[in-house]
């Protein structure tokens, strides 16, 4: 496998879901983003690289990558797999459930009439071909969507053994985790650093260098990313989502906002169909 890393992280929110078959000796390689997702080796196998770690994974079995866990695979001979991942948006029961921890083993096995099921799901309602989506509408096709990834996430956890993160020993993964779990909160730079053991200085050079953004673009991204969620699931006043959210003004809220979308936070609310 190639080991260059690369971040998804473009002007605006991370897609809600996305998927994609598959087929042939095809290789994904090695990155990270701030979704969940499941690796479903339809037929044949794969390899799966996740954390340094190498699967070997069969027919009718899958692979769950939590948010920022480094993973790539290759599928081997003429097998097919399907990628699916997904926010946390769609599967907060999931994901208070698997909060600040990951799978000891990411490999699970589900039951083979939901594994059928969900898979011809999935063929018939987006073929092939990659499809990514913003966010799922109408509200019936969410719906049905959370269902077929409950069914399989359900499995997940019934055989999974779920262990604390701790830290990757990469400065940038580390930095990332800290603000996914602390973006809400009033921090900086130098909070992350402190907290994790690092230069502050040097933490920004391994940012702008790796990612090519800064610390505070990241935490905006995080922030905006709940915001974006809050404005669509909710009637809350948007300066409570602001704050919520971890803006300290609203002014400052409507800024990057209006930088991420073209939109204003009010806008946003009304317009469903950002891309």
């Amino acid at each position: 496998m190639n080991d260059r890393i690369v971040f998804y992280f473009e002007n605006g929110i991370d897609d809600e879901f996305s998927t994609a078959l598959y087929s042939g000796g095809v290789s994904r390689y090695i990155n990270l983003h701030k979704n969940f997702e499941i690796l479903i080796v339809e037929h044949g196998e794969a390899l799966c690289f996740i954390d340094g770690s190498e699967y070997r994974v069969k027919e009718g079995e899958a692979v769950f990558i939590s948010p920022l866990q480094l993973h790539g695979f290759k599928t081997l001979g003429d097998s097919s797999l399907r990628r699916v991942t997904f926010s946390e948006n769609i599967v907060l029961t999931l994901s208070n459930a698997i909060k600040q921890k990951k799978a000891e083993n990411p490999v699970f096995t589900p039951k083979k009439e939901d594994l059928s099921y969900f898979l011809s799901e999935m063929n018939e309602l987006f073929g092939e071909g990659e499809t990514s989506i913003k966010r799922i509408v109408p509200s019936s096709r969410r719906i049905k969507i959370k269902g077929l990834l409950y069914i399989i996430e359900s499995s997940f956890l019934s055989e999974a053994k779920l262990v604390p993160f701790t830290n990757s020993k990469n400065s940038v993964i580390d930095v990332v985790h800290y603000i996914s779990e602390n973006y809400t909160a009033d921090i900086t730079l130098r909070d992350a650093a402190e907290s994790l053991g690092y230069n502050h200085q040097y933490l920004s050079r391994e940012l702008n260098k790796t990612l090519g953004v800064s610390f505070s673009t990241i935490l905006n991204q995080y922030r905006m990313n709940h915001a974006y969620a809050m404005l669509q699931d909710t009637s809350l006043p948007i300066n409570q989502i602001a704050f919520e959210s971890g803006f300290k003004s609203i002014r400052n809220f409507n800024h990057v906002c209006i930088d991420m979308f073209g939109k204003s936070p009010r806008e946003v609310r009304i317009d469903t169909d950002i891309t």
